[in-house]
């Protein structure tokens, strides 16, 4: 699940930095691409949250059973970082159309 976890930052990530025409490399290394939107933005407030996630070594090794997987406390943490990661880059995307409290109901036709 952590791999999972580090490819939803690293496509968001990687998202921001299309959207914004910010080249970047063919990476797994997230502080890599957070140093290259840094450069442009401030994202001090992901700081805390990039402390927490393991490095591109780790998750890989974890990935592929090569380290004992993480405790729960340290997963929930890693979790819980990611999710925050993603939000700070999604809120910083250029959107057309923004939907709050959308909802659409399909019906089946009769």
């Amino acid at each position: 699940a952590i791999w999972e976890l580090q490819m939803a930052c690293e496509k968001t990530m990687k998202a921001y930095l299309a959207q914004k025409k910010i080249d970047y490399p063919a990476t797994h290394n997230l502080r890599e691409l957070q140093k290259l939107a840094s450069e442009h933005v401030d994202f001090a407030e992901a700081k805390p949250a990039m402390a927490v996630m393991p490095s591109e070594k780790r998750v890989i090794a974890w990935r592929y059973s090569e380290l004992p997987q993480p405790k729960p406390k340290e997963f929930f943490q890693i979790y819980r970082a990611a999710l925050m990661l993603c939000k700070i880059y999604a809120e910083r995307m250029d959107r057309k159309y923004v939907f709050n409290n959308f909802a659409v109901k399909l019906k089946r036709f009769p």
